[in-house]
């Protein structure tokens, strides 16, 4: 096996250009697993985590994965990588959730305080609740775009 360190081009360009036509709608069983809190806060923090975990994880890899006083048995055991992992994903974690809390959430009402108003000029429109598209125009469109 050759590793290569090549970005495969092709294989992203299938995917971007294929994931646009489908829609997935759970319903049941899915749909209360997705709709659990834990996976709704990973949602919510997850382009901080998506920002964030490259950089802790070089981090880990370069200062905490391998010191030099470490025996060679001990960082080869399965017990200590599933360690790893977890103290990783766990700081990853963390360093995404204090991320989100303190930059990303600031910022985003910094702009939308910045930012012109929707409804220029019509203020009465401003305070209209907005009703989420019909799964069912969402499905369509999308198998049809």
């Amino acid at each position: 096996m050759v590793y290569s360190r090549q970005f495969p081009a092709q294989h992203a360009l299938a995917n971007h250009t294929a994931s646009p036509g489908f829609t997935v709608r759970f319903v049941g069983p899915q749909a209360r697993f997705l709709e659990l809190r834990p996976l709704r806060f990973v949602g919510r923090i997850s382009y901080s985590l998506y920002l964030w975990h490259v950089m802790t994880y070089h981090f880990w890899n370069a200062f905490v994965a391998s010191p030099p006083h470490s025996s060679f048995s001990v960082r080869h055991t399965t017990a200590f990588q599933l360690l790893q992992y977890a103290a990783k994903y766990g700081i990853a974690l963390a360093t995404a959730t204090l991320s989100y809390y303190f930059i990303e959430k600031p910022f985003v009402r910094m702009g939308h305080k910045l930012a012109p108003s929707a409804t220029p000029g019509r203020p009465e429109l401003a305070d209209l609740p907005v009703e989420p598209l019909d799964s069912n125009i969402l499905t369509t469109r999308s198998i049809h775009a």
